[in-house]
């Protein structure tokens, strides 16, 4: 943080200084990241576990665009649920004016992206009344 501070720190400074420190922290990270998956590809082939090979960055991203894909297919049916319903309301009203419409909820089954939601939810509490209970002791 210092770095950027120091790096919008004025109009005097030296551009050509100005790009060597972006380029520093902008290049050290994006080495670390490389290496790391590199090391993680050369590793995990040879990793085998109960369930089988240890998955590599490739396999990672190809489950995540699966999970992803579901993910969205997912929601897409949720607002064809709701769309459907709204039309089937809408129809019984126009037949009959004092329809009072039902309205459910749609209770497919909860996506990856879902699940990691409700845990991030779960633990923030847990952590916020943890809080509310420890500060005060």
């Amino acid at each position: 943080m210092e770095r950027v501070l120091k790096m919008f720190g004025g109009a005097n400074r030296d551009p050509r200084a100005l790009a060597r420190g972006m380029g520093t922290a902008l290049v050290v990270p994006l080495l670390a990241l490389v290496l790391f998956v590199a090391l993680w590809a050369g590793i995990a082939p040879r990793i085998e576990t109960s369930l089988g090979a240890f998955p590599g960055p490739v396999q990672v991203l190809e489950q995540t665009r699966v999970l992803w894909a579901d993910h969205l297919n997912e929601r897409r049916r949720s607002a064809e649920f709701y769309q459907r319903q709204d039309a089937r309301n809408q129809e019984r009203l126009a037949e009959d004016p004092n329809y009072q419409p039902r309205h459910f909820v749609y209770n497919g089954k909860p996506t990856f992206l879902d699940q990691i939601v409700t845990s991030l939810v779960t633990v923030f509490t847990g952590f916020l009344l943890a809080t509310v209970v420890a500060v005060p002791l």
